[in-house]
């Protein structure tokens, strides 16, 4: 019996059994049409076509595009994702391939996600998701939850002199005269404290939609970046409330949302010299009870898509790595709400 005809005879009745206890992935085609990013990857691919003859054939880009939304899924690099599409039934039904056809090797994963990153195509799938739910009234613009998160990344052992050029936003000369050494220093994460934690590496901002509990949008930024400064760049004219914790309680904000007639719902925190007055108390725990809802989100990518730890460097690939991970996030979370396809 060939391997094909094995397939045909085993294999599916193999998949038919793995349905039936519930397939993740079986269920992730119900209800998500991948062919929605098509003409975005599309685009891409146009972007850095080769000209002339020769050449292998080129990937399906869809089906490349959910190689990548089986490694957040999974937590998986590039060397164990090609393992696994070679070993798993249920990767090869996700990917439509029998067994015995070729699969992506590692390399050829790894250049994809590399092209995705510097074009930047990586928000635009997050966009047209994103579009869809908006004209389906999944995201509802109801309510607007904002927050951050850390994204952790490994830590670089570097003398204090070049760390106090990183710090100012410049390249260690003996860096620049050693690509290699270059290839491997990340030149954009950066320290901060919270509490009595260190972290370092980059953050995750976040807005989320308040009913739906989906990351309507998002922006990437090293660790130090004070959380108060990019809810401009997130809120716009377009939500009708906000919510968030007391970092982002500065009279800039308060005022940038009073001129959008936007209802500021913004966590107020007491000092040393001034004490909350118990109307002030009972206020926070009200906008609290909401305003949780985005730590759900958090919950869901650290329990469910391995989390934020990425051993990637520079903000470009962290902000492709982060933004897919807020499409896979959204993609699951679909799931959850139970809608018809889209």
């Amino acid at each position: 019996m060939s391997l094909k005809q094995y397939t045909f005879f085993a294999g599916t009745g193999s998949l038919d059994a793995l349905i039936q206890k519930g397939d993740p992935l079986a269920q992730l085609e119900s209800y998500i049409d991948f062919e929605m990013f098509r003409p975005a990857l599309e685009a891409d691919a146009d972007r850095v076509a080769h000209k002339g003859p020769g050449g292998r054939p080129r990937w399906d880009l869809v089906l490349m595009f959910k190689v990548l939304v089986l490694q957040r899924i999974y937590n998986l690099s590039d060397e164990r994702a090609e393992y696994h599409i070679r070993d798993s039934l249920s990767f090869h039904r996700f990917l439509r391939l029998e067994v015995g056809d070729k699969v992506p090797d590692s390399r050829t994963i790894w250049l994809f996600r590399e092209s995705l990153t510097k074009s930047g195509t990586i928000k635009t799938l997050f966009t047209t998701f994103n579009d869809r739910l908006l004209a389906q009234g999944i995201i509802t613009r109801e309510g607007t939850l904002v927050d951050a998160t850390f994204v952790t990344v490994p830590k670089q052992r570097n003398s204090k002199d070049d760390n106090g050029l990183i710090k100012k936003g410049e390249i260690p000369k003996d860096w620049t005269d050693n690509p290699r050494v270059l290839a491997q220093k990340d030149t954009d994460a950066r320290w901060t404290i919270k509490g009595k934690e260190s972290y370092y590496g980059y953050k995750n901002h976040v807005k989320v939609d308040e009913t739906s509990k989906l990351v309507v949008d998002y922006i990437v930024t090293p660790a130090s970046t004070n959380d108060g400064k990019i809810l401009p760049q997130l809120v716009g004219k377009e939500d009708k409330r906000v919510h968030a914790d007391s970092a982002y309680q500065t009279p800039f904000n308060r005022m940038y949302l009073k001129n959008l007639g936007i209802k500021a719902h913004l966590q107020v925190k007491g000092t040393r010299h001034v004490t909350l007055t118990d109307e002030q108390k009972e206020e926070n725990r009200q906008r609290s009870v909401i305003r949780s809802r985005v730590e759900h989100v958090f919950a869901l990518i650290e329990n469910s898509l391995g989390g934020l730890y990425f051993e990637y460097i520079n903000l470009d690939r962290i902000t492709a790595a982060v933004g897919l991970t807020n499409l896979v996030h959204n993609l699951v979370r679909l799931g959850q709400l139970r809608p018809s396809a889209v």
